[in-house]
């Protein structure tokens, strides 16, 4: 089952007790983040040291990507030195909507944890993409046969192109129907029966 697209909203806040590589003088972190193949840097806190601050927020254009990489960098003149490295699963933020987390920075050479950084999450579903249209993707809150699709079951598949079972998708707010019950539509197509089952979350639970 593919993942709904939508636009991750991405603050880096802070970053707490990471690890010191300036031999003289404090060092000048950065991060680098990673969704996918899209990558984002924020700017370089100047003498940060050890506890610096961003506060910058990036916007991900997300398909069915489900996890964000950092990487901490220090500004040198010359190659830039890794500092440490995180990543969290995107699985929370889908469902409710925003996170916040402080993650464990860990070294890349020692595998040890040196200091935290502080992230919060926004996500902003998009509905279907083009790439995703007639292969059962329904978006949440679609009427299917009368019944709101909530989104937390997996979509009826479709039949093959040309053949259309729902000649009248409107969509709505979810909870507007919040008493109807199951519903069980058969559409006849060259002699084949094809039957949608639409499961919705009621008051009571499933």
């Amino acid at each position: 089952m593919s993942l709904a697209p939508g636009v991750l909203s991405v603050t880096v806040e802070f970053a707490k007790d990471i690890k010191n590589r300036a031999w003289i003088g404090r060092q000048d972190p950065y991060c680098i983040l990673r969704v996918g193949n899209q990558t984002f840097r924020t700017r370089t806190a100047v003498d940060g040291g050890r506890n610096p601050v961003w506060d910058e927020t990036f916007e991900f254009n997300v398909e069915n990507e489900n996890d964000l990489e950092i990487d901490i960098m220090d500004d040198e003149v010359g190659r830039d030195e890794p500092l440490g490295s995180t990543s969290c699963t995107l699985a929370q933020v889908r469902l409710a909507g925003t996170d916040r987390m402080e993650l464990p920075v860990i070294s890349r050479h020692h595998e040890h944890q040196h200091g935290i950084v502080g992230v919060s999450l926004r996500w902003t579903p998009t509905g279907p993409s083009r790439g995703m249209a007639g292969y059962g993707y329904i978006e949440p809150g679609t009427v299917v046969g009368g019944a709101a699709y909530s989104g937390m079951v997996q979509a009826p598949p479709l039949p093959p192109y040309g053949v259309d079972p729902l000649q009248v998708v409107e969509v709505v707010q979810e909870g507007e129907y919040p008493h109807h019950h199951h519903h069980h539509h058969h559409h006849h197509q060259q002699g084949s029966v094809e039957e949608v089952v639409v499961i919705e979350r009621t008051e009571e639970g499933w």
